[in-house]
């Protein structure tokens, strides 16, 4: 890998601004990749939470009609 970026910012064009602009263009892109990534993650957290959150409740309400069907109420219902 550090053979691949000395190769691509060692071009025959060794002018300081050519190897500068390149630079910023490589660091650039690479940010805006793994910013990209990022927001996936977070997304996708956000969404499996959101998703997690509305099955715990189903789950809660479903115990608790199943316990007023049969007329015993616990004095706890844990939720896992």
């Amino acid at each position: 890998m550090p053979t691949l970026i000395f190769s691509y910012f060692s071009t025959p064009n060794h002018s300081c601004k050519a190897i500068i602009s390149r630079l910023f263009t490589f660091l650039i892109t690479n940010c805006f990749f793994y910013l990209f990534l990022l927001y996936q993650i977070v997304c996708f957290m956000l969404l499996s939470m959101f998703f997690l959150r509305g099955k715990k409740k189903r789950a809660e309400e479903d115990r608790t009609y199943k316990y007023s069907i049969k007329g015993e109420r616990p004095s706890s219902i844990m939720v896992f």
